[in-house]
């Protein structure tokens, strides 16, 4: 307990090195407080600029636009981007590892494939791209299944492999 001190007619109990450390201890959940909110206003909870990222070039074969946090069974969206060289005979083909999608739901795909292909380490889904002089955009929605570090790896048959990680926040 403090020492009594008189202060006008007054007498109050004061420990000066317990109400020092208080105020220490007080600063220091201010600043977190104030970086949990940054953190919050840059997308590492959710929407916001660090939160949004590609993967592949513009300009190749395929590129995916992708939430790099998420939180599990909470839906997201995964914006595969395939170039003309992606498309053959009116179709487009692209991939998703076996492991990937093991640990996501997907709700709906846009535009829905016409068929999916399977194989021992990888899931083809076949989509309608027309004559395919235009880079066509596949949307797939889906939901993670459980909290953790996803590390995806997609393609297109005979083009290059895009490998990302998603961060899932229970």
């Amino acid at each position: 307990m403090g020492e009594l001190h008189a202060v006008g007619d007054l007498e109050i109990s004061q420990d000066i090195v317990f109400q020092r450390r208080a105020w220490k201890v007080q600063r220091v959940g201010w600043v977190i407080l104030v970086l949990f909110v940054l953190a919050a206003l840059l997308g590492l909870m959710g929407s916001g600029p660090l939160s949004q990222a590609r993967a592949g070039h513009e300009q190749g074969t395929v590129w995916v636009e992708y939430s790099r946090f998420s939180r599990a069974e909470a839906e997201t969206a995964l914006a595969v981007h395939l170039g003309p060289a992606a498309m053959r005979d009116g179709k487009a083909r692209v991939w998703l590892d076996r492991t990937y999608h093991e640990k996501i739901k997907i709700d709906r795909i846009m535009p829905e494939p016409l068929e999916v292909e399977a194989a021992a380490d990888r899931l083809t889904y076949v989509f309608p791209v027309g004559d395919g002089a235009q880079p066509v955009a596949v949307v797939f929605h889906f939901q993670p299944r459980q909290a953790g570090v996803l590390h995806p790896s997609l393609g297109v048959p005979q083009a290059d492999t895009l490998s990302f990680a998603q961060y899932v926040y229970p």
